[in-house]
């Protein structure tokens, strides 16, 4: 006995649905298609290229996606809500406010990676037939990926002031076109730069989106960067490159070739160097009048015990 099963029917509010669900599908698509780009452009390259450049993408993988998926998640019922009341001033703000606290936390990441990039990938996967070569050709592209950090998780700020608005399409055009200048740029580049090239093509085809982004949301006022903002972001990143600077100096002096070092002890010592960082980070911050760790650090306490009563 053969059961015939009713044909399922979509609904006005299903169509609806997934009318405005597939551009964000094709843009998840955009996003792997540009790794497959570089995946196939590595192929080109000396053996053990597809290995550097995977260990390196997964590193980069780790600050890109805690903050930016963070900050987009967090964001787009804030601007929803702005735009549903057609409060511009409101949804400015919020943006504002949202990169203020992405670089805040972005650019110290990305100048800690370019500044510890072969001690990081040296204790990480620095073993077994992954050699000290190896994991200093993976830093190099790891540092190309770090260059591009602030620019894809500022994507990740800006694209929900398209979908607030109920623009899903535009994000995503802009994607794919990324998408053909990264093969572009792989193949201008990839056999004079061979495995710096394709995080290098990715980065700087994430600038040229994070550009896009930022022009079409500016002339449809959604987007209003003010000067503070701006000034405070040019401290931030003065104070990241200072911590990198006494970063890079303290290695250089209390550890040279820790990449050589041996598995425990060179990550005690890799710990030691990114705790000093963030100290001097902080220290900045609060010399640069730009945050007061003591105050974040009170806020924290004070939400955190209603909670253990």
């Amino acid at each position: 006995m053969r059961l015939s099963l009713p044909k399922p029917r979509l609904t006005p509010e299903m169509r609806d649905m997934l009318r405005r669900l597939w551009p964000g599908l094709l843009g998840s698509g955009a996003t792997q298609l540009n790794l497959t780009v570089d995946t196939l452009i590595s192929t080109l390259l000396p053996a053990g290229s597809i290995s550097w450049l995977y260990f390196a993408d997964r590193v980069n993988q780790l600050p890109l996606g805690v903050l930016g998926a963070a900050a987009g998640t967090t964001l787009l019922p804030v601007l929803t809500r702005h735009a549903a009341a057609r409060d511009d001033a409101g949804g400015q703000q919020t943006l504002n406010r949202a990169i203020d606290y992405a670089a805040i936390l972005t650019f110290p990441a990305c100048f800690g990676l370019l500044a510890l990039a072969p001690e990081i990938m040296a204790t990480l996967f620095g073993y077994g037939k992954f050699t000290t070569e190896d994991a200093l050709s993976s830093a190099q592209s790891l540092r190309a990926y770090a260059l591009g950090l602030p620019a894809f998780i500022l994507i990740k700020v800006l694209s929900p002031g398209f979908f607030a608005h109920g623009d899903t399409r535009t994000p995503v055009r802009i994607g794919f076109f990324t998408i053909v200048l990264n093969l572009a740029l792989n193949l201008l580049l990839y056999r004079s730069l061979a495995h710096i090239a394709p995080p290098l093509a990715s980065t700087l085809a994430a600038m040229v989106n994070l550009a896009f982004l930022a022009i079409i949301l500016h002339k449809r006022a959604v987007f209003r960067p003010n000067r503070d903002v701006m000034r405070r972001m040019i401290r931030i990143i003065a104070a990241s490159f200072l911590m990198a600077v006494v970063t890079l100096t303290l290695t250089r002096l209390v550890a040279p070739g820790l990449v050589m070092w041996h598995g425990l002890i060179r990550a005690a010592m890799l710990g030691i160097l990114m705790g000093v960082a963030g100290i001097v980070y902080l220290a900045l911050l609060r010399a640069f009048g730009i945050a007061h760790p003591e105050r974040l650090m009170g806020r924290l306490l004070r939400r955190k015990q209603p909670q253990d009563r």
